[in-house]
């Protein structure tokens, strides 16, 4: 509808004002550019998230979806004065998915953990990815943290719903977490997110890939984190 509309009043501004319509005319097209692009990212987002089948699933290096991800959505966090701290501890099993859509999950949730933050102070934005074996030693959990003062919680329960966004008309298709619980779901894992002090955390769950030899497994249950990294 807003394509349409803006064609018209372009079409109309040219024909009515000739040449002095054109700044007009050219500002409704600019319009009609941006709405084309936003239907774009929709359909695109609905292509995702009606694809149920991962594919091949294969090993892959927590460490390596991190680095990726922040190499992706590096830009737009050091624009917002984002600090990125990575704490991967060394001899993480690798686990069970396709690099790609792992990455693609840690972009969104990089990209939504830097809109939070926004209104906090400069100095006070810091996106923390913390990685770790889980007690029962079959799991790897990364947890994605940010400072941007939590939600409410009324939305912590919905945000994983198709549709569902807090962000103003024209800024989100609300189809972005409810494409990375897919993803998780399609590849043996899952996320969760809840509130922690000061920010809220997304925590990816993955199987670990079958490729891990068990006698590696008692060597890797305890091994101490590096330190943090910064971007």
């Amino acid at each position: 509808t807003a394509m349409s509309l803006g064609a018209d009043t372009a079409a109309d501004a040219l024909e009515a004002e000739g040449t002095r319509g054109i700044p007009e005319a050219l500002e409704t097209l600019r319009t009609v550019a941006g709405q084309a692009a936003r239907a774009q990212t929709i359909i695109d987002h609905l292509r995702v998230f009606g694809r149920r089948d991962a594919g091949p699933l294969g090993a892959i290096e927590v460490r390596s979806a991190v680095d990726g991800a922040v190499v992706r959505a590096g830009a737009a966090l050091r624009a917002a004065g984002v600090e990125v701290v990575r704490n991967i501890p060394d001899g993480l099993p690798p686990v069970q998915g396709q690099l790609v859509l792992i990455e693609q999950v840690l972009v969104n949730l990089c990209l939504n953990a830097r809109d939070a933050m926004l209104k906090r102070p400069e100095g006070q934005r810091r996106l923390i990815f913390a990685a770790r074996r889980a007690p029962a030693g079959d799991r790897v959990l990364l947890a994605v943290r940010d400072t941007g003062g939590g939600m409410p919680e009324d939305v912590v329960g919905r945000v994983f719903e198709p549709f569902f966004t807090t962000k103003p008309v024209g800024q989100g298709t609300g189809l972005g977490l409810a494409i990375c619980h897919g993803i998780m779901a399609a590849q043996g894992g899952a996320i969760r997110v809840a509130n922690v002090e000061g920010g809220a955390d997304f925590t990816l769950e993955f199987a670990i890939a079958e490729r891990e030899a068990p006698a590696s497994e008692s060597g890797l249950r305890d091994a101490p984190a590096q330190e943090a990294t910064h971007v």
